[in-house]
Protein backbone atom coordinates (compact mmCIF):
# COMPACT_ATOMS: atom_id res chain seq x y z
CA UNK A 1 0.00 0.00 0.00
CA UNK A 2 1.33 3.43 -0.94
CA UNK A 3 1.31 5.74 2.07
CA UNK A 4 1.11 9.48 1.54
CA UNK A 5 1.85 12.20 4.04
CA UNK A 6 -0.89 14.75 4.71
CA UNK A 7 -1.68 17.17 1.90
CA UNK A 8 -4.61 19.51 1.26
CA UNK A 9 -6.51 19.61 -2.03
CA UNK A 10 -8.27 22.70 -3.30
CA UNK A 11 -10.60 21.10 -5.84
CA UNK A 12 -13.69 19.00 -5.32
CA UNK A 13 -13.06 15.63 -6.95
CA UNK A 14 -16.04 14.13 -8.78
CA UNK A 15 -16.30 10.73 -10.43
CA UNK A 16 -19.08 11.11 -13.01
CA UNK A 17 -20.42 7.93 -14.60
CA UNK A 18 -22.52 8.55 -17.70
CA UNK A 19 -24.18 5.21 -18.28
CA UNK A 20 -26.57 3.83 -20.87
CA UNK A 21 -28.11 6.95 -22.39
CA UNK A 22 -30.65 5.33 -24.71
CA UNK A 23 -33.62 7.68 -24.90
CA UNK A 24 -32.15 10.28 -22.50
CA UNK A 25 -29.68 13.16 -22.79
CA UNK A 26 -26.73 12.62 -20.45
CA UNK A 27 -24.75 15.29 -22.34
CA UNK A 28 -26.80 17.89 -20.48
CA UNK A 29 -25.70 16.42 -17.14
CA UNK A 30 -22.11 16.63 -18.32
CA UNK A 31 -22.49 20.27 -19.34
CA UNK A 32 -23.91 21.16 -15.92
CA UNK A 33 -21.09 19.39 -14.08
CA UNK A 34 -18.44 21.05 -16.24
CA UNK A 35 -19.69 24.47 -15.11
CA UNK A 36 -18.91 23.73 -11.44
CA UNK A 37 -16.29 25.98 -9.83
CA UNK A 38 -13.18 24.47 -8.24
CA UNK A 39 -14.04 20.97 -9.42
CA UNK A 40 -11.87 18.25 -10.90
CA UNK A 41 -14.14 15.83 -12.76
CA UNK A 42 -13.35 12.44 -14.25
CA UNK A 43 -16.01 11.34 -16.74
CA UNK A 44 -16.57 7.65 -17.47
CA UNK A 45 -18.81 7.37 -20.55
CA UNK A 46 -20.61 4.01 -20.80
CA UNK A 47 -17.75 2.31 -18.91
CA UNK A 48 -17.26 -1.33 -18.01
CA UNK A 49 -17.37 -2.68 -14.47
CA UNK A 50 -13.58 -2.88 -14.15
CA UNK A 51 -13.12 0.73 -15.23
CA UNK A 52 -15.49 1.91 -12.49
CA UNK A 53 -13.96 -0.39 -9.88
CA UNK A 54 -10.42 0.75 -10.70
CA UNK A 55 -11.38 4.41 -10.26
CA UNK A 56 -13.03 3.70 -6.89
CA UNK A 57 -10.03 1.75 -5.65
CA UNK A 58 -7.21 3.90 -6.99
CA UNK A 59 -8.40 7.50 -6.56
CA UNK A 60 -9.97 9.66 -3.85
CA UNK A 61 -13.38 11.18 -4.55
CA UNK A 62 -15.66 13.67 -2.83
CA UNK A 63 -18.74 13.05 -4.99
CA UNK A 64 -19.90 10.05 -7.02
CA UNK A 65 -22.35 11.01 -9.78
CA UNK A 66 -24.38 8.73 -12.06
CA UNK A 67 -26.65 9.64 -14.96
CA UNK A 68 -28.32 7.01 -17.09
CA UNK A 69 -30.91 4.30 -16.54
CA UNK A 70 -31.51 2.61 -13.19
CA UNK A 71 -34.25 0.72 -11.40
CA UNK A 72 -35.13 -0.87 -8.08
CA UNK A 73 -35.73 -4.63 -7.86
CA UNK A 74 -37.26 -5.51 -4.46
CA UNK A 75 -34.70 -3.81 -2.16
CA UNK A 76 -31.84 -3.88 -4.66
CA UNK A 77 -30.86 -1.03 -6.97
CA UNK A 78 -29.40 -1.60 -10.43
CA UNK A 79 -27.62 0.86 -12.72
CA UNK A 80 -27.14 0.34 -16.45
CA UNK A 81 -23.56 1.35 -17.13
CA UNK A 82 -23.51 0.75 -20.89
CA UNK A 83 -25.61 -0.82 -23.63
CA UNK A 84 -25.04 -4.40 -22.41
CA UNK A 85 -23.99 -4.30 -18.74
CA UNK A 86 -25.74 -3.44 -15.50
CA UNK A 87 -24.51 -3.48 -11.90
CA UNK A 88 -25.89 -3.56 -8.38
CA UNK A 89 -24.24 -1.62 -5.58
CA UNK A 90 -23.18 -4.95 -4.09
CA UNK A 91 -21.10 -5.65 -7.19
CA UNK A 92 -19.08 -2.50 -6.42
CA UNK A 93 -19.21 -2.93 -2.64
CA UNK A 94 -15.51 -3.18 -1.86
CA UNK A 95 -14.52 -0.36 -4.19
CA UNK A 96 -17.22 1.85 -2.68
CA UNK A 97 -16.07 0.98 0.84
CA UNK A 98 -12.56 2.05 -0.10
CA UNK A 99 -13.88 5.29 -1.62
CA UNK A 100 -15.90 6.05 1.52
CA UNK A 101 -12.87 5.31 3.67
CA UNK A 102 -10.89 7.83 1.59
CA UNK A 103 -13.49 10.56 1.99
CA UNK A 104 -16.42 10.01 -0.40
CA UNK A 105 -19.13 12.28 1.01
CA UNK A 106 -21.99 12.27 -1.47
CA UNK A 107 -23.48 10.01 -4.13
CA UNK A 108 -25.94 11.50 -6.64
CA UNK A 109 -27.98 9.19 -8.86
CA UNK A 110 -29.75 11.43 -11.36
CA UNK A 111 -31.63 8.44 -12.73
CA UNK A 112 -34.92 6.60 -12.37
CA UNK A 113 -36.27 4.67 -9.39
CA UNK A 114 -33.21 4.88 -7.16
CA UNK A 115 -34.46 3.94 -3.69
CA UNK A 116 -32.88 0.50 -3.95
CA UNK A 117 -29.53 2.16 -4.64
CA UNK A 118 -29.93 4.33 -1.54
CA UNK A 119 -30.84 1.35 0.65
CA UNK A 120 -27.74 -0.55 -0.45
CA UNK A 121 -25.47 2.48 -0.01
CA UNK A 122 -26.90 3.01 3.47
CA UNK A 123 -25.48 -0.39 4.45
CA UNK A 124 -22.03 0.91 3.47
CA UNK A 125 -22.47 3.99 5.72
CA UNK A 126 -22.01 6.50 2.92
CA UNK A 127 -22.59 9.95 4.44
CA UNK A 128 -25.21 11.29 1.97
CA UNK A 129 -27.09 9.98 -1.07
CA UNK A 130 -29.47 11.77 -3.46
CA UNK A 131 -31.77 9.62 -5.61
CA UNK A 132 -35.08 9.80 -7.46
CA UNK A 133 -37.79 7.83 -5.71
CA UNK A 134 -39.62 6.81 -8.92
CA UNK A 135 -39.09 6.86 -12.71
CA UNK A 136 -38.21 10.45 -13.56
CA UNK A 137 -38.71 12.37 -16.84
CA UNK A 138 -35.46 13.48 -18.43
CA UNK A 139 -36.32 17.18 -18.19
CA UNK A 140 -37.14 16.91 -14.48
CA UNK A 141 -33.81 15.18 -13.78
CA UNK A 142 -31.89 17.84 -15.70
CA UNK A 143 -33.68 20.76 -14.06
CA UNK A 144 -33.21 19.28 -10.59
CA UNK A 145 -29.49 18.87 -11.20
CA UNK A 146 -29.21 22.45 -12.49
CA UNK A 147 -31.08 23.94 -9.52
CA UNK A 148 -29.25 21.75 -6.99
CA UNK A 149 -25.75 22.49 -8.29
CA UNK A 150 -26.50 26.20 -8.52
CA UNK A 151 -27.54 26.29 -4.86
CA UNK A 152 -24.99 23.82 -3.48
CA UNK A 153 -21.90 25.08 -5.29
CA UNK A 154 -22.98 28.72 -5.63
CA UNK A 155 -21.97 28.49 -9.30
CA UNK A 156 -24.52 30.97 -10.60
CA UNK A 157 -23.16 34.52 -10.62
CA UNK A 158 -26.42 35.68 -9.09
CA UNK A 159 -25.62 33.58 -6.01
CA UNK A 160 -22.70 34.85 -3.96
CA UNK A 161 -22.70 31.95 -1.47
CA UNK A 162 -23.45 28.24 -1.38
CA UNK A 163 -26.20 26.52 0.56
CA UNK A 164 -25.83 23.52 2.82
CA UNK A 165 -26.58 20.18 1.20
CA UNK A 166 -30.06 19.99 2.71
CA UNK A 167 -30.91 23.59 1.82
CA UNK A 168 -29.74 23.03 -1.75
CA UNK A 169 -31.87 19.89 -2.18
CA UNK A 170 -34.89 21.63 -0.68
CA UNK A 171 -34.55 24.67 -2.94
CA UNK A 172 -34.09 22.48 -6.03
CA UNK A 173 -37.22 20.47 -5.15
CA UNK A 174 -39.24 23.62 -4.57
CA UNK A 175 -38.18 25.04 -7.93
CA UNK A 176 -39.40 21.85 -9.64
CA UNK A 177 -42.95 22.88 -8.74
CA UNK A 178 -42.81 25.10 -11.82
CA UNK A 179 -42.86 21.92 -13.94
CA UNK A 180 -45.80 20.25 -12.23
CA UNK A 181 -48.39 21.28 -14.84
CA UNK A 182 -46.55 19.00 -17.24
CA UNK A 183 -45.04 16.61 -14.69
CA UNK A 184 -47.33 16.21 -11.64
CA UNK A 185 -45.53 15.69 -8.31
CA UNK A 186 -42.15 16.44 -9.89
CA UNK A 187 -41.01 18.17 -6.70
CA UNK A 188 -41.52 14.96 -4.71
CA UNK A 189 -39.21 12.81 -6.85
CA UNK A 190 -35.75 13.78 -5.48
CA UNK A 191 -34.97 12.46 -2.00
CA UNK A 192 -31.91 12.71 0.20
CA UNK A 193 -30.87 9.74 2.33
CA UNK A 194 -28.51 10.58 5.17
CA UNK A 195 -26.20 8.78 7.54
CA UNK A 196 -27.30 10.23 10.87
CA UNK A 197 -23.75 10.05 12.26
CA UNK A 198 -22.26 12.14 9.45
CA UNK A 199 -22.12 15.93 9.24
CA UNK A 200 -23.75 17.15 5.98
CA UNK A 201 -21.01 18.61 3.77
CA UNK A 202 -20.86 22.10 2.34
CA UNK A 203 -19.32 22.68 -1.07
CA UNK A 204 -16.47 24.78 0.28
CA UNK A 205 -15.49 22.02 2.72
CA UNK A 206 -15.30 19.28 0.10
CA UNK A 207 -11.96 18.48 -1.46
CA UNK A 208 -10.03 19.44 1.64
CA UNK A 209 -9.28 16.03 3.14
CA UNK A 210 -5.95 16.02 4.91
CA UNK A 211 -4.70 12.85 3.24
CA UNK A 212 -5.69 10.34 0.62
CA UNK A 213 -5.42 7.61 3.25
CA UNK A 214 -7.19 7.69 6.60
CA UNK A 215 -5.57 5.07 8.85
CA UNK A 216 -8.71 4.67 10.95
CA UNK A 217 -11.69 2.61 9.81
CA UNK A 218 -14.71 4.46 11.12
CA UNK A 219 -17.62 2.03 11.47
CA UNK A 220 -15.99 -0.59 9.21
CA UNK A 221 -13.85 -3.57 10.15
CA UNK A 222 -10.19 -3.50 9.19
CA UNK A 223 -9.46 -5.45 6.02
CA UNK A 224 -6.30 -7.14 4.81
CA UNK A 225 -5.30 -3.99 2.92
CA UNK A 226 -5.50 -2.04 6.22
CA UNK A 227 -2.95 -4.25 8.00
CA UNK A 228 -0.24 -1.50 8.08
CA UNK A 229 -2.56 0.52 10.35
CA UNK A 230 -3.89 -2.33 12.52
CA UNK A 231 -2.53 -2.08 16.06
CA UNK A 232 -3.48 -3.24 19.55
CA UNK A 233 -4.05 -6.95 18.91
CA UNK A 234 -0.48 -8.26 18.64
CA UNK A 235 -0.79 -10.84 21.44
CA UNK A 236 -4.16 -12.19 20.31
CA UNK A 237 -3.02 -12.34 16.69
CA UNK A 238 -0.02 -14.45 17.75
CA UNK A 239 -2.32 -16.86 19.62
CA UNK A 240 -4.65 -17.02 16.63
CA UNK A 241 -1.81 -17.80 14.22
CA UNK A 242 -0.64 -20.58 16.55
CA UNK A 243 -4.17 -22.01 16.78
CA UNK A 244 -4.61 -22.00 13.00
CA UNK A 245 -1.22 -23.67 12.61
CA UNK A 246 -2.20 -26.52 14.95
CA UNK A 247 -5.95 -26.91 14.37
CA UNK A 248 -8.21 -27.51 11.37
CA UNK A 249 -11.02 -25.41 12.85
CA UNK A 250 -10.77 -22.20 14.87
CA UNK A 251 -13.71 -20.06 16.00
CA UNK A 252 -13.03 -16.48 17.11
CA UNK A 253 -15.80 -15.71 19.60
CA UNK A 254 -16.51 -12.35 21.20
CA UNK A 255 -19.15 -9.68 21.78
CA UNK A 256 -20.42 -7.38 19.06
CA UNK A 257 -18.03 -4.56 18.19
CA UNK A 258 -14.99 -6.17 19.83
CA UNK A 259 -13.04 -6.50 16.57
CA UNK A 260 -13.35 -10.16 15.56
CA UNK A 261 -13.39 -9.53 11.82
CA UNK A 262 -10.53 -7.04 12.06
CA UNK A 263 -8.23 -9.42 13.92
CA UNK A 264 -8.83 -12.13 11.32
CA UNK A 265 -8.50 -10.01 8.18
CA UNK A 266 -5.91 -7.43 9.29
CA UNK A 267 -4.09 -9.56 11.88
CA UNK A 268 -4.22 -13.27 11.07
CA UNK A 269 -4.26 -13.31 7.26
CA UNK A 270 -1.35 -10.88 6.67
CA UNK A 271 0.74 -12.82 9.19
CA UNK A 272 -0.06 -16.14 7.49
CA UNK A 273 0.90 -14.68 4.11
CA UNK A 274 4.22 -13.47 5.52
CA UNK A 275 4.98 -17.00 6.71
CA UNK A 276 3.79 -19.02 3.70
CA UNK A 277 1.78 -19.27 0.49
CA UNK A 278 -1.88 -18.98 1.47
CA UNK A 279 -5.01 -18.80 -0.67
CA UNK A 280 -7.95 -17.27 1.20
CA UNK A 281 -11.63 -17.88 0.48
CA UNK A 282 -13.87 -15.55 2.48
CA UNK A 283 -17.61 -15.15 2.87
CA UNK A 284 -20.47 -14.07 5.08
CA UNK A 285 -23.36 -16.56 5.14
CA UNK A 286 -26.18 -14.06 4.57
CA UNK A 287 -29.67 -15.39 3.91
CA UNK A 288 -28.42 -17.97 1.37
CA UNK A 289 -25.20 -19.46 2.76
CA UNK A 290 -24.64 -21.89 -0.13
CA UNK A 291 -24.89 -19.05 -2.65
CA UNK A 292 -22.40 -17.04 -0.60
CA UNK A 293 -20.06 -20.04 -0.41
CA UNK A 294 -20.38 -20.72 -4.14
CA UNK A 295 -19.66 -17.07 -4.98
CA UNK A 296 -16.56 -17.07 -2.77
CA UNK A 297 -15.21 -20.25 -4.35
CA UNK A 298 -16.04 -19.16 -7.91
CA UNK A 299 -14.29 -15.83 -7.33
CA UNK A 300 -11.08 -17.74 -6.59
CA UNK A 301 -11.48 -20.41 -9.27
CA UNK A 302 -12.42 -18.10 -12.15
CA UNK A 303 -12.02 -14.46 -11.08
CA UNK A 304 -12.34 -13.02 -14.60
CA UNK A 305 -15.73 -14.42 -15.57
CA UNK A 306 -18.24 -12.03 -17.14
CA UNK A 307 -21.07 -11.09 -14.76
CA UNK A 308 -23.67 -13.21 -16.57
CA UNK A 309 -21.37 -16.25 -16.70
CA UNK A 310 -20.42 -15.80 -13.07
CA UNK A 311 -24.07 -15.61 -12.00
CA UNK A 312 -24.82 -18.91 -13.74
CA UNK A 313 -21.72 -20.59 -12.34
CA UNK A 314 -22.58 -19.49 -8.80
CA UNK A 315 -26.15 -20.73 -9.17
CA UNK A 316 -24.98 -24.14 -10.43
CA UNK A 317 -22.20 -24.46 -7.87
CA UNK A 318 -24.50 -23.53 -4.96
CA UNK A 319 -26.89 -26.32 -5.91
CA UNK A 320 -23.98 -28.75 -6.31
CA UNK A 321 -22.53 -27.91 -2.89
CA UNK A 322 -25.90 -28.21 -1.21
CA UNK A 323 -27.13 -31.41 -2.84
CA UNK A 324 -24.02 -33.60 -3.03
CA UNK A 325 -22.00 -35.09 -0.20
CA UNK A 326 -18.32 -34.40 -0.73
CA UNK A 327 -18.90 -31.54 -3.17
CA UNK A 328 -17.28 -28.92 -0.94
CA UNK A 329 -14.26 -31.14 -0.42
CA UNK A 330 -13.93 -31.57 -4.20
CA UNK A 331 -14.14 -27.81 -4.77
CA UNK A 332 -11.57 -26.95 -2.11
CA UNK A 333 -9.17 -29.68 -3.19
CA UNK A 334 -9.54 -28.34 -6.74
CA UNK A 335 -8.26 -24.95 -5.57
CA UNK A 336 -5.30 -26.61 -3.84
CA UNK A 337 -4.59 -28.64 -6.98
CA UNK A 338 -4.54 -25.50 -9.15
CA UNK A 339 -2.09 -23.71 -6.83
CA UNK A 340 0.80 -26.05 -5.95
CA UNK A 341 2.48 -25.78 -2.54
CA UNK A 342 -0.38 -23.71 -1.21
CA UNK A 343 -2.32 -23.68 2.06
CA UNK A 344 -6.03 -22.87 1.91
CA UNK A 345 -7.95 -20.82 4.47
CA UNK A 346 -11.74 -20.61 4.42
CA UNK A 347 -13.04 -17.71 6.53
CA UNK A 348 -16.74 -17.59 7.37
CA UNK A 349 -17.12 -14.11 8.83
CA UNK A 350 -20.12 -13.09 10.95
CA UNK A 351 -21.11 -16.73 11.36
CA UNK A 352 -24.10 -15.62 13.43
CA UNK A 353 -25.84 -14.66 10.17
CA UNK A 354 -26.72 -18.35 9.90
CA UNK A 355 -29.11 -17.68 12.79
CA UNK A 356 -30.03 -14.03 12.30
CA UNK A 357 -30.47 -13.85 8.52
CA UNK A 358 -30.86 -17.38 7.15
CA UNK A 359 -34.46 -18.40 7.84
CA UNK A 360 -34.27 -21.85 6.23
CA UNK A 361 -33.34 -24.29 9.01
CA UNK A 362 -32.82 -27.16 6.59
CA UNK A 363 -30.32 -25.11 4.58
CA UNK A 364 -28.62 -23.96 7.79
CA UNK A 365 -28.08 -27.51 9.08
CA UNK A 366 -26.98 -28.72 5.65
CA UNK A 367 -24.45 -25.88 5.49
CA UNK A 368 -23.07 -26.86 8.89
CA UNK A 369 -22.81 -30.49 7.79
CA UNK A 370 -20.91 -29.53 4.64
CA UNK A 371 -18.41 -27.51 6.69
CA UNK A 372 -17.94 -30.39 9.11
CA UNK A 373 -17.26 -32.74 6.19
CA UNK A 374 -14.08 -30.85 5.29
CA UNK A 375 -12.72 -30.06 8.78
CA UNK A 376 -9.71 -32.30 9.26
CA UNK A 377 -10.36 -34.09 5.96
CA UNK A 378 -8.16 -32.01 3.63
CA UNK A 379 -4.42 -31.57 3.96
CA UNK A 380 -3.29 -27.93 4.09
CA UNK A 381 -6.83 -26.68 4.77
CA UNK A 382 -8.06 -24.55 7.69
CA UNK A 383 -11.49 -23.19 8.59
CA UNK A 384 -11.82 -19.99 10.65
CA UNK A 385 -15.15 -18.62 11.90
CA UNK A 386 -16.00 -15.33 13.60
CA UNK A 387 -19.02 -15.59 15.87
CA UNK A 388 -20.78 -13.18 18.20
CA UNK A 389 -20.73 -14.54 21.74
CA UNK A 390 -24.48 -14.08 22.20
CA UNK A 391 -25.08 -16.61 19.39
CA UNK A 392 -22.68 -19.25 20.69
CA UNK A 393 -25.57 -21.06 22.37
CA UNK A 394 -27.43 -21.40 19.08
CA UNK A 395 -24.30 -22.71 17.37
CA UNK A 396 -23.86 -25.29 20.13
CA UNK A 397 -27.49 -26.42 19.88
CA UNK A 398 -26.57 -28.61 16.88
CA UNK A 399 -24.69 -31.49 18.51
CA UNK A 400 -22.31 -32.38 15.64
CA UNK A 401 -21.20 -28.78 15.44
CA UNK A 402 -20.95 -28.48 19.23
CA UNK A 403 -18.68 -31.54 19.29
CA UNK A 404 -16.47 -30.05 16.57
CA UNK A 405 -16.11 -26.76 18.48
CA UNK A 406 -14.81 -28.39 21.67
CA UNK A 407 -11.50 -26.66 22.52
CA UNK A 408 -11.43 -25.08 19.05
CA UNK A 409 -12.44 -21.52 19.97
CA UNK A 410 -10.54 -18.43 21.06
CA UNK A 411 -12.36 -15.82 23.15
CA UNK A 412 -11.63 -12.23 22.09
CA UNK A 413 -12.00 -9.81 24.98
CA UNK A 414 -11.67 -6.03 25.28
CA UNK A 415 -8.35 -4.36 24.55
CA UNK A 416 -6.17 -3.48 27.52
CA UNK A 417 -5.33 0.17 28.13
CA UNK A 418 -1.93 -0.06 26.43
CA UNK A 419 -3.47 -1.88 23.46
CA UNK A 420 -6.09 0.85 23.06
CA UNK A 421 -3.37 3.48 23.23
CA UNK A 422 -1.53 1.66 20.44
CA UNK A 423 -4.69 1.51 18.34
CA UNK A 424 -5.13 5.28 18.71
CA UNK A 425 -1.57 6.56 18.41
CA UNK A 426 0.37 4.21 16.12
CA UNK A 427 -1.71 4.67 12.92
CA UNK A 428 -1.26 8.44 13.13
CA UNK A 429 2.46 8.03 13.79
CA UNK A 430 2.84 5.99 10.60
CA UNK A 431 1.62 8.98 8.59
CA UNK A 432 3.65 11.54 10.57
CA UNK A 433 0.54 13.00 12.15
CA UNK A 434 0.74 14.21 15.76
CA UNK A 435 -1.95 13.90 18.42
CA UNK A 436 -2.49 16.91 20.66
CA UNK A 437 -1.41 16.39 24.26
CA UNK A 438 -4.15 14.88 26.39
CA UNK A 439 -6.35 13.82 23.46
CA UNK A 440 -5.34 10.16 23.62
CA UNK A 441 -6.16 10.01 27.35
CA UNK A 442 -9.47 11.73 26.73
CA UNK A 443 -10.39 9.14 24.12
CA UNK A 444 -9.20 6.29 26.36
CA UNK A 445 -11.33 7.53 29.25
CA UNK A 446 -14.36 7.60 26.97
CA UNK A 447 -13.98 4.07 25.63
CA UNK A 448 -12.05 2.01 28.20
CA UNK A 449 -15.08 1.12 30.32
CA UNK A 450 -17.31 0.53 27.28
CA UNK A 451 -15.46 -2.07 25.17
CA UNK A 452 -18.36 -2.48 22.76
CA UNK A 453 -17.75 1.08 21.66
CA UNK A 454 -14.56 0.23 19.76
CA UNK A 455 -16.24 1.00 16.39
CA UNK A 456 -17.35 4.37 17.78
CA UNK A 457 -13.77 5.09 18.85
CA UNK A 458 -12.62 4.40 15.30
CA UNK A 459 -15.43 6.60 13.98
CA UNK A 460 -14.42 9.43 16.33
CA UNK A 461 -10.81 9.10 15.16
CA UNK A 462 -11.96 9.20 11.54
CA UNK A 463 -13.85 12.43 12.21
CA UNK A 464 -10.85 13.93 13.99
CA UNK A 465 -8.65 12.93 11.06
CA UNK A 466 -10.91 14.68 8.57
CA UNK A 467 -10.68 17.90 10.57
CA UNK A 468 -7.00 17.85 11.52
CA UNK A 469 -5.08 21.09 11.69
CA UNK A 470 -1.47 21.33 10.50
CA UNK A 471 -0.95 17.55 10.57
CA UNK A 472 -2.21 17.33 14.16
CA UNK A 473 -5.32 15.74 15.63
CA UNK A 474 -6.72 18.32 18.04
CA UNK A 475 -9.21 18.66 20.89
CA UNK A 476 -10.87 21.50 18.99
CA UNK A 477 -11.83 19.24 16.07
Amino acid sequence: MAVKTPTYKDKVRILAILGNSQGIDTHKDRELLEQLPDAEITFLVEPGRKEISDQLWEQSWDILFFAGHSKTEAETGRIYINQTESLTINELKYGLKKAIQRGLQLAIFNSCDGLGLAWQLEELHIPQTIVMREPVPDLVAQEFLKYFLTAFAGKNQAVSYSYSLYQAVREARERLQGLENSFPCASLLPVICQNSTAVPPKWENLGRRPTDICPYRGLFAFGEEDAPFFFGRFDFTAKLVEAVTNQSLVAVVGPSGIGKSSVVFAGLIPQLRREGNWQVVRLRPGDRPFTALAFAIASVQEPNLHTTQQRQKVQDLAAYLRDRNGALRDALEGILWDIPNCDLLLVVDQFEELYTVCQDEEERLCFLDRLLEVVGAIANFKLVLTLRADFLGQALSYRPFADALQHQDLKLGPMKCLELEEAIARPAEKLDVAIEEGLTKRLLDAVEKQPGNLPLLEFALTQLWSKMSEATLTHAA
